[in-house]
């Protein structure tokens, strides 16, 4: 269960997130190495005709488990965010907490590229299945008819494309990825600049009261010399 973040310091806090972000890599990985095991060895075994995936069920538990633990993390990191708001030195605290944001982000974009690869991976695995299945009854019906052995030369072609559709697909996804990951970036430095914009001008003030504080006080010890001076001189008959 999750602790409320009123029970925990914001030291206390970032020390779990920092520990759950340690199991999400842990996950990511185990779950990149599936992908890699999923894309080189043959995982389609035909019952009845029809191509069953042997790990369908291993994939779904993994991706299941990522996307539990990535939901913890941003509720931790939203708590963050709140402890930072409301305590002192805020300011120095923003970048650990954009730092820890832009590490969850990244997560989120690994988790999605993997299980990308692996459906496209087994969608491909399927329909090649399919067409190996087609191509071997089209050999097989050497009494079919001409136009249905063309009917079944165009559900081949058309598969073919589907393939090539989603081969582009995934590129297009790819670079859309990363042309997200590129702007969120640019945005954490932008923030950045903020951030120590506003300690500057924090500092900029402080040195400003500063000055005028020791004018002031200049000013202050001024006339109470000369009071003493006039004081000091009408004691002396001079005034």
């Amino acid at each position: 269960m999750r602790r409320h973040r009123g029970a925990m310091s914001w030291d206390q806090l970032r020390k779990e997130v920092r520990k759950l972000e340690g199991e999400v890599e842990a996950r990511l990985v185990s779950y990149a190495k599936f992908g890699d095991n999923f894309a080189q060895s043959s995982l389609l075994e035909e019952a009845s005709g029809v191509g069953e995936l042997k790990d369908d069920g291993l994939y779904r538990s993994m991706s299941a488990e990522i996307e539990e633990l990535l939901g913890r993390l941003s509720e931790m990191n939203n708590d963050m965010s709140a402890l930072t708001s409301e305590s002192v030195g805020a300011p120095s605290k923003m970048p650990i907490l954009l730092h820890h944001r832009g590490k969850f982000q990244d997560y989120v974009q690994e988790f999605k590229k993997i299980g990308a690869k692996i459906r496209a991976t087994r969608e491909h695995a399927e329909l090649l299945n399919s067409v190996r299945r087609d191509i071997t009854m089209y050999k097989d019906s050497s009494h079919d008819s001409a136009s249905h052995r063309a009917r079944r030369s165009l559900a081949v072609s058309d598969r073919t494309a589907d393939v090539i559709i989603e081969q582009a697909e995934m590129s297009r996804d790819a670079l859309g990825s990363q042309q997200r990951s590129l702007r969120s970036a640019l945005g954490r430095v932008g923030t950045f600049t903020d951030a120590f914009g506003a300690i500057e001008s924090a500092m900029t003030n402080i040195k400003r009261k500063k000055f005028r504080d020791k004018i002031i006080l200049a000013v202050v010890i001024s006339i109470c010399s000369t009071l003493l001076i006039l004081y000091w001189l009408r004691d002396q008959g001079h005034i």
